[in-house]
């Protein structure tokens, strides 16, 4: 929802002052508790607000840093109820390639 307000708001912005500026936003596939129902209603999002991502991260977990405990723990550190983990493969790539609805 934030982020829809600022993209409304950087639109405005740039259509009032006939600027030709660029929002470019960071998205990153496989998120630990992220599944493929939550990645299509943020490519719906997408679509809707008419962002074409060119590069999106796929989530790697690293040392020191929560969603990498969530992601070996398959647990929520803060409730300790088991998460969704995409862990295979072909999950991951699903996740991944949904960010680019736009390409045949």
């Amino acid at each position: 929802k934030l982020f829809e307000t600022l993209y409304k708001i950087f639109y405005n912005i740039n259509r009032k002052y006939s600027l030709n500026l660029q929002l470019i936003p960071y998205f990153i596939s496989g998120l630990p508790d992220c599944d493929i129902a939550e990645m299509k209603f943020l490519t719906k999002k997408m679509e809707m607000l008419n962002i074409k991502p060119e590069q999106v991260q796929l989530f790697t977990p690293t040392p020191m840093t929560l969603a990498s405990v969530m992601y070996y723990t398959e647990m929520d550190p803060y409730t300790l109820k088991k998460i969704y983990i995409a862990k295979d493969k072909n999950e991951r790539d699903r996740q991944h390639q949904i960010f680019f609805w736009y390409k045949k």
